[in-house]
C-alpha cells in the first residue's frame, strides 16, 4: 500500500502532466505542439526559492526536472515545500494587448497625418506594430501583474 507522500507525489505529478498539456485547438486548422514546460516557483526545506520551467516529474528517482536560467534543474522531491505553477490572467492581459494596438493605430495615424500621406494605411500599419508589440509585451514582459501563482504542492496541507 502506497504511503501518503507517495500518493501526494502521485497528484503532484498528475496535476504537472495536465497542466503541461497543450490546450484544444480552438479552430479546426490550429495546430497546437507537444507538452510545454511548465513555469513553476519552488520552495524547498530551508526557505529558499528557485523559478524554472519543469519539464518532468520523475515518481522513479524522487526528482523534479526542468530547465532554468543557470542551466538544468533537478530537485529531489523529498526537499520540496511548495510548488507554485504560473497561470495568465486573461482579464488582465487583453486590455493590455488592445490598448498596445490602439496606441500603435493612433501614433500610425498622427505620424500620417503629419507626413501628409493616408490615414488609413499609418492607422493599419500601426495597428499591426502595436499587435506584435502588444503580445511581446504580455508575453515576455514578467514584471507585468498579467499572471498569477497557483498552488499546485503543499506539503503542510496534508
Amino acid at each position: 500500500m502506497p504511503s501518503s507522500r507517495q500518493l501526494r507525489y502521485e497528484a503532484l505529478a498528475n496535476a504537472a502532466e495536465r497542466a503541461m498539456m497543450p490546450a484544444p485547438p480552438v479552430l479546426l486548422f490550429t495546430f497546437t505542439s507537444g507538452r510545454a514546460p511548465l513555469r513553476v516557483r519552488v520552495q524547498n526545506q530551508a526557505g529558499g526559492y528557485v523559478e524554472f520551467q519543469l519539464l518532468e516529474v520523475d515518481l522513479d528517482d524522487g526528482m523534479l526536472i526542468g530547465r532554468g536560467s543557470a542551466g538544468d534543474v533537478r530537485l529531489p522531491l523529498g526537499n520540496v515545500r511548495r510548488i507554485w505553477r504560473r497561470q495568465g490572467l486573461l482579464r488582465r492581459s487583453v486590455p493590455l494587448w488592445l490598448g498596445v494596438v490602439f496606441a500603435g493605430a493612433v501614433s500610425g495615424a498622427l505620424i500620417d497625418v503629419f507626413a501628409g500621406w493616408s490615414v488609413s494605411y499609418g492607422a493599419g500599419a500601426g495597428a499591426v506594430f502595436g499587435a506584435f508589440g502588444g503580445f511581446w509585451l504580455v508575453s515576455f514582459v514578467d514584471k507585468l501583474p498579467v499572471h498569477k501563482w497557483i498552488t499546485m504542492y503543499d506539503e503542510a496541507a496534508a
